[in-house]
């Protein structure tokens, strides 16, 4: 008896140790200071409702002078069909 595990588990453990990897290469990239300006962005799309202008003006006015270095940007979209 025991355990032993299945091809697709091994497939699985394959595809988990690629992603690891990547994620790694990833941190390593960006701290190692080869990306010399990196701009952070943060961006909304929503169909066009005037609350979603409304809150993202809001959240826009409260983190401007917190995260100067921030883009942000709001795309909506018709609700038409």
């Amino acid at each position: 008896m025991g355990v032993s595990i299945t091809d697709e588990g091994r497939e699985l453990i394959n595809m988990a140790n690629k992603l690891l990897n990547d994620a790694d290469h990833l941190g390593d990239y960006f701290s190692s200071g080869k990306v010399q300006q990196f701009h952070p962005r943060f961006q909304v799309s929503s169909q066009h409702y005037d609350f979603v202008l409304h809150a993202f003006s809001e959240y826009v006015n409260e983190i401007h002078d917190k995260y100067p270095g921030y883009t942000l940007g709001l795309n909506q979209t018709s609700t038409a069909l």
